[in-house]
């Protein structure tokens, strides 16, 4: 051990050299994969602090809203503790795209965090995520329009901050019946919000199926998504985006291979004439290939700091810039705000690991052609 580390200090040039190709080769890979993990577990958070059932009509694919009568057919259903409606939808604020979520105020989400103002209680008050109003320099007692419906004004209620980082950027709360006119959705709602006892979230899924009053003949056919659904649909989403991201990755890795081949033998001459004079001196074979593997281990471990500073200056002070995208759809290059992000434990493990398939898989086979060639070769080399 304390041998394959001198090893190391006394060829500082390769040494770097295969830092440096770990750390380029790495970084975009740890980065990408801590950006994901934070957009997970945001989501779950955000999903697990939700209803318990969600139902909409289906209409060639498509949410479509409801009539305001299937609450209390919904509401008398054994196990449902509570059903609030909502609608929501998207438009503009002067050519900035935003989303729009009308509901009650006695049900606002738990991730909304009051920072300034109140809650609305008024017609045509809102509330608006802090980094959409610092945006447009918008403070409590503003006045504006969406471009949806120009004719109808809002008054800022108060301004919110959210652990779900893109709402503070996008989101417009209002009351449901604001929301209703906004979109011209008068006596409709877009979806139903069902709250159950423990244990009903399945069975209610399925009896909402099977009452016909919910979805008359010519009607849209219901849609209706438990919690656990819509979490599997989410992480499955995620996973399949960092497994296209992996799969990008493994052409990089065998790529990367030969170029760890290379520079690892750095000094090529000096490194057959180091291994010379360790069979010279009686080392076997297999000795000589623990040496270079405990020596690429040390490699490993050195650029792991680096590796670590990259991806955390790309996170932080880039947010994420570029990457970001594979993720966060319909956001610019550099989102307004900031890109959830975790790095430990799952996305630092796989690193590590890889690092330690690079070097060792890039540098045993090289390490091997020197070790089989007869000493007094080597050293003459």
């Amino acid at each position: 051990m304390i041998a394959s580390l001198k090893n190391c200090l006394a060829n500082p040039v390769r040494s770097l050299v295969v830092s440096l190709c770990l750390v380029a080769l790495l970084t975009p890979f740890l980065t990408a994969l801590a950006i994901s993990e934070g957009i997970k577990k945001d989501t779950r958070a955000l999903v697990d602090a939700g209803a318990d059932i969600y139902v909409t009509g289906d209409q060639f694919g498509s949410n479509a809203p409801m009539p305001l009568s299937s609450l209390k057919p919904l509401a008398d259903l054994p196990g449902v503790v509570r059903v609030v409606p909502r609608v929501i939808g998207r438009t503009y604020l002067n050519q900035y795209f935003l989303a729009v979520l009308g509901i009650s105020p006695a049900h606002l989400p738990p991730s909304i965090h009051l920072l300034q103002g109140r809650v609305f209680h008024e017609p045509g008050e809102v509330l608006l995520g802090e980094n959409l109003a610092a945006l447009f320099h918008i403070k409590p007692g503003a006045r504006f329009y969406l471009s949806r419906n120009p004719g109808q004004h809002f008054r800022v209620a108060g301004i919110f901050s959210s652990t779900f980082q893109p709402w503070k950027a996008d989101l417009v709360v209002m009351s449901f019946e604001d929301a209703a006119r906004l979109f011209h959705l008068p006596g409709m709602a877009t979806d139903f919000l069902i709250t159950c006892r423990p244990g009903y979230e399945t069975p209610l899924a399925e009896q909402i199926l099977q009452i016909k009053a919910l979805h008359p003949e010519g009607s849209p056919p219901l849609r209706v998504q438990t919690k656990s659904l819509i979490t599997s649909y989410l992480l499955k989403g995620f996973d399949t985006r960092a497994g296209i991201l992996a799969g990008f990755y493994t052409l990089a890795f065998l790529l990367a291979v030969p170029i760890i081949l290379l520079t690892s033998g750095l000094g090529f001459s000096g490194r057959k004439q180091e291994i010379g004079i360790a069979k010279a001196l009686g080392w076997q074979t297999q000795e000589v290939l623990i040496l270079a593997g405990l020596e690429n281990v040390w490699l490993a471990l050195f650029s792991l700091p680096w590796l670590l500073f990259f991806s955390q200056l790309w996170l932080r002070a880039g947010n994420g810039f570029l990457l970001n995208r594979f993720f966060i759809a319909n956001w610019a290059i550099l989102p307004p705000f900031s890109v959830p992000a975790q790095t430990f434990p799952m996305p630092f493990l796989l690193t590590l690991f890889l690092t330690l398939v690079l070097t060792l898989v890039g540098s045993l086979y090289s390490t091997w052609r020197m070790a089989v060639v007869p000493p007094h070769q080597a050293m003459h080399t």
